[in-house]
């Protein structure tokens, strides 16, 4: 799993991570400087496996008594659909 996390870090570097001088406006209307949109890196191929590996490995037992799985539409959806497949459980709406 080790090699998954750091592969994970590296892919979030190289794909979501974002800095500029110029802050950018977050949902909460505070500012920042940094930013990191997740959003590319789970509608990649492998980072979306990536994120549902360690996912469902960190869930680990506590699934066994889980109903569905959801996620926000805006970044964590297809995460949630994977993590649901793979864990066989329906996808909440």
């Amino acid at each position: 799993m080790k090699l998954m996390t750091n592969q994970l870090k590296k892919l979030i570097a190289e794909v979501s991570f974002k800095e500029r001088e110029e802050p950018f406006t977050l949902k909460s209307g505070r500012k920042s400087q940094v930013y990191f949109d997740l959003r590319p890196l789970l509608l990649s191929p492998r980072g979306l496996r990536l994120a549902t590996s360690l996912m469902l490995d960190r869930i680990g037992d506590e699934c066994d008594d889980a109903e569905a799985v959801c996620g926000i539409l805006d970044g964590s959806a297809s995460l949630a659909t994977a993590v649901g497949l793979r864990a066989d459980l329906p996808i909440g709406a």
